[in-house]
């Protein structure tokens, strides 16, 4: 069963002045700028996801890249991500009637994904603990922040 990435981007313009989605790494005001977290809807899957599908989440803990699991049950609109070692189950809603269009050029992960629905933090409070208790960051995933990039030290001047 394939694995959903969680990604983060931002808002931008496309030539005709269409707002869209791109990685923060393609805006030239990379330092200041919001950052959503969004899944693609991906080919060969028409409506929601099925249920049993596993969404991962790239975090940063303690310096280290790791992945946090979710499913999404009964065809709601909630991912849940359990925090090992925590008591912390943090979720997103996913806004399923609004889906954006991938108007950056990065190709690596965006080849065969064009549309992205919007994950709203439903308790950003407890995020923001998880950092101060845990040293535990949302990341998601980017051109600089995947797997292959887990031999690569990371802090928060990183973010």
């Amino acid at each position: 069963m394939p694995r959903f990435p969680i990604y983060q981007m931002t808002f931008a313009k496309d030539l005709r002045g269409d707002i869209g989605l791109v990685f923060p790494s393609e805006q030239r005001e990379y330092d200041d700028q919001s950052v959503i977290f969004v899944v693609s809807r991906y080919p060969g899957i028409d409506g929601p996801y099925p249920n049993d599908n596993t969404f991962y989440f790239p975090i940063l803990r303690d310096g280290e890249y790791m992945e946090l699991d979710a499913k999404l049950y009964d065809y709601e609109n909630e991912l849940a991500f359990s925090i090992p070692g925590t008591t912390y189950e943090v979720s997103f809603f996913a806004d399923r009637d609004a889906w954006f269009n991938f108007v950056g050029n990065e190709q690596r992960f965006s080849r065969e994904l064009n549309y992205y629905c919007n994950l709203i933090p439903i308790d950003l409070a407890e995020m923001d603990e998880l950092y101060y208790e845990d040293n535990l960051v949302f990341i998601g995933l980017t051109p600089e922040f995947d797997r292959s990039a887990d031999n690569q030290t990371f802090s928060a001047d990183f973010l």
